[in-house]
């Protein structure tokens, strides 16, 4: 292995650069477009993975690119190679409505109105309590997949379209750092 370096030759990794079908920079992009799309609650499973790389690159590299597209390990692959930043989780169901409402301008508009309230009613930190709700279906219902998420975020919300019964849990924090349950 070090005669085959010292004569000039590449290293597993940077072989695997070589042939691989996405740029580096197409692969930021996608990266970077997977994280996304999981935190508004439309993470991407292997298949659908596989179906957009397959589209993404049969496009952009024509007859040169297999008809049965990347194969079975490749999306299993990317994500090890990208393992700082993506990770593979089950994903949790997310209401359809809570899901479209999901969005930047949304996020903006509710900090300004969370910064006039307490503004207009002088709120202190010992009065202010910020709270995280999770629903738990009992078992038996609301599918999960294993989907692409950010790495060091929590498991992805995925949207469903079903009515479906839940048990809800609320943990409260107080800004001076107390807990209540």
């Amino acid at each position: 292995m070090l005669k085959h370096l010292y004569e000039g030759g590449h290293t597993r990794t940077q072989a695997n650069e070589d042939c691989s079908w996405l740029t580096p920079a197409g692969e930021e992009l996608v990266v970077h477009f997977f994280c996304e799309t999981a935190a508004r609650g439309f993470p991407f499973s292997h298949r659908r993975t596989k179906k957009v790389i397959d589209k993404i690159l049969a496009e952009r590299l024509g007859d040169k690119f297999p008809i049965e597209g990347v194969g079975i390990n490749w999306t299993y692959q990317f994500q090890q190679k990208h393992k700082d930043c993506l990770k593979i989780a089950h994903s949790r169901p997310l209401k359809d409505k809570c899901g479209r409402a999901v969005n930047p301008e949304n996020d903006a508009l509710w900090w300004v109105i969370v910064e006039d309230a307490i503004t207009i009613y002088k709120i202190k930190p010992p009065n202010m309590y910020g709270s995280d709700e999770i629903g738990v279906q009992p078992q038996g219902q609301g599918e999960q997949e294993y989907v692409f998420a950010a790495a060091g975020k929590g498991a992805p919300q995925q949207q469903q379209a079903r009515s479906q019964e839940n048990i809800t849990i609320i943990v409260t924090i107080c800004a001076d750092g107390t807990v209540r349950s």
